[in-house]
């Protein structure tokens, strides 16, 4: 349990600002999207005096095109240039188009297209608009929103569930050819020593010590060989460092009485294994 949480709390790291991030740059692609609609309907009645008010967002999934005069506004045209933007910046959800006038913000004509029916419903569309100052609301579906929100939350869960069933699953693998010293194998690969069912964790400097003497069993091994090939990249060495991880590793040994680290005071050490 405590490392999938750990790779729950990692992933939430790396996976919560991605949320809002690309929640954030949405918003303002549809914001974008909106402006170029407003600028498409000007473009299609060759008025080139007004302008495109700033987009206002009315609600988390809402939008209002504003213009700074009158203007002229055919339906069908603003049905076709609406299809377009949708469809070149990909937007496929539901939505809803509404072209209300500006003083009293009645709504003068609306239609929604409906993504998962495949369906429009567009009424009145053929009968033009007289010049007025409109703007125009762009309401999206906020379920299919959500359903997004949803299919990425569960996705970030299934990919915990996996990392975490691949760690708890995966087992350090024992090296090739593992050494044996009595009763024990000595996994240098995974710093441990292993008797029966039991596995002895060894420290990296207890591993390199042990490599040395068992590499030579029953030789007597230099103190001073065994400091500088252990200790050298540090640039300093302790002398009862030594003393401490032989002692260590006696402990770590003593499960077969056949096998010892004998010290020739000064001089070195010899790892000892009786046969037979």
């Amino acid at each position: 349990m405590k490392l999938l949480k750990n790779i729950l709390l990692i992933l939430s790291l790396f996976a919560t600002p991605s949320f809002g991030q690309q929640a954030s740059f949405d918003d303002a692609k549809t914001e974008v999207v909106m402006r170029m609609i407003g600028y498409q309907v000007l473009l299609q009645n060759a008025d080139s005096t007004t302008r495109v008010l700033p987009v206002k967002k009315l609600a988390d999934a809402q939008y209002q095109i504003r213009f700074n005069g009158p203007i002229n506004l055919n339906p069908d045209s603003l049905v076709n240039i609406v299809k377009r933007q949708m469809d070149a910046n990909s937007i496929e959800t539901s939505y809803i188009v509404s072209v209300k006038e500006c003083l009293i913000q009645e709504t003068l004509f609306s239609y929604a297209i409906l993504q998962k029916r495949q369906k429009e419903i567009v009424p009145c569309k053929d009968r033009p608009l007289a010049p007025d100052c409109y703007f125009i609301e762009i309401s999206f579906d906020k379920e299919a929103k959500a359903d997004w929100t949803i299919a990425y939350v569960l996705l970030f869960i299934v990919a915990c569930l996996a990392l975490f069933l691949i760690f708890r699953k995966r087992k350090p693998k024992p090296s090739d050819s593992l050494l044996k010293i009595g009763k024990y194998e000595f996994d240098t690969a995974n710093q441990c020593l292993l008797i029966g069912e039991q596995k002895i964790k060894l420290t990296y400097k207890e591993t390199q010590i042990l490599s040395i003497l068992a590499d030579s069993p029953n030789q007597l091994i230099e103190r001073n060989r065994i400091q500088k090939e252990v200790w050298e990249d540090e640039g300093v060495i302790v002398g009862r460092s030594l003393d401490m991880y032989i002692s260590k590793l006696r402990k770590k040994l003593a499960k077969d009485p056949n096998i010892s680290i004998s010290n020739k005071h000064s001089i070195g050490y010899e790892l000892g294994v009786k046969t037979g």
